[in-house]
Parts: structure tokens; sequence; C-alpha cells
């Protein structure tokens, strides 16, 4: 299988993961309607021929992207770099939380954005209908509560409770809002302010809600 070598010391030394990485930053530079094989080949140092041997079709290349974008979310990382934000396990949900934050001021930052980009790229497709990528997202929000869920102190019944659901899709929402906005209009706020608000509002609300249901 002819290839050349990575485009970049960056780019990851396994070819599959290579080809990830490149078509995130071939998206980031273009559109998901824009992409095409040779332009993910440039980025990755491979020929063509190579992409195709790894993935054989584009509807494969795409959900193989979608899969690992979503779990780069779901691992707290910075794609298509290995950076992360680290979190021990059975944290207590103040840590939790402030690593949900840590990870999305990280997500804010110009840097940083490619990421953000392709996911809502992604978004856009999924909620047009594409049975690539709706999957994926629908199982990426689930995930996301779970993490805002556990972070917040609610206890395994939250969903039995309106009012808890909505506070979690509230405080999800206000992470992932703020990302937006920053990436659109960097001198919108204060980012570490804003990521402040939100903190207070997750924290108060939390513990009113624990006491609320666990009485």
């Amino acid at each position: 299988m002819p290839h050349s070598q990575p485009a970049d010391a960056s780019l990851p030394t396994d070819v599959h993961e290579r080809i990830l990485v490149a078509t995130c930053r071939a998206i980031g530079k273009t559109t998901l309607a824009g992409l095409r094989t040779p332009l993910i080949a440039r980025e990755a140092g491979l020929s063509t021929a190579a992409i195709h041997y790894h993935f054989a079709t584009k509807k494969k290349l795409l959900q193989a992207l979608s899969s690992w974008l979503m779990d780069g979310f779901r691992e707290l990382r910075i794609l298509p770099s290995e950076r992360r934000v680290e979190l021990l396990p059975n944290s207590a949900p103040k840590d939790q939380l402030d690593a949900l934050i840590r990870y999305q001021t990280l997500l804010a930052r110009p840097e940083n954005s490619t990421m953000i980009r392709v996911f809502y790229d992604l978004w856009v497709q999924a909620a047009n209908g594409s049975d690539v990528h709706a999957a994926e997202m629908r199982a990426h929000y689930s995930t996301y509560r779970e993490q805002v869920r556990s972070a917040l102190g609610l206890d395994d019944h939250w969903a039995d409770h309106a009012a808890q659901r909505t506070l979690v899709g509230v405080v999800l929402s206000l992470l992932e809002g703020g990302v937006q906005q920053l990436l659109i209009q960097p001198d919108a706020f204060d980012c570490d302010e804003y990521f402040g608000v939100v903190r207070r509002i997750a924290e108060q609300e939390g513990a009113t809600s624990c006491g609320r249901w666990t009485l």
C-alpha cells in the first residue's frame, strides 16, 4: 500500500488515526460539504489510494470520524491534539464540575476551535436527518447529560424528576453555549467570568435539587 511520510510531526504514526486527524483538519479548513479525498490525503501526507484502503467510502470515513470525535468529548480530549483534562475515577461532584468547566474553557480558545467547528458541521448534518451522524449525536448528548448529572451530584434517579432533567439540560446548554458565542465573537464577554457564573448556578441549583429530592 503506497504512502508517504506524515505531513508534519504532530500527526499520529498510526495510519488510521492519522487519517481521522487529517480529516478533522481538512473539515476545519473548508466544510463537510467541501471535503474531498485529495485534501485529506495532503493533510495526512498519504496518497488517495491509502485513504481508500483504510476507508472504502466517504460514508465509512465520516462514521469513524464522528465516533472518534464523540469519544474525544467523552474523554475530555482536545482533538485533533492529544491534550485532555484529567479527571480521576470516582471524583467528587465539585471536581467533576471543575473538569467540565476547564474543558469548555480550553475549547473556547481560538487555537482549539477545529474540534468545535467540525462538531457543529456534523451537528447540522444530524439535524438535517443524516443517518451517518444522528445516532452518534444522540449518544453524545446522552453521555454529556450523564456527565453533567454526576457533576451536579444528582442521584441515578434524576431522569425520573422533570425539574432535575431540566436543570441538567440548562447547565449543559450554558457550558456549550459559552463556547459557541466566544468562537464567533471572542470579545463578547470574559470567558473566566462566564464560566464562574455557570459554576455558581450549577453548584447552587445542584445543591437545591439534591436537597429537594433526597428528603
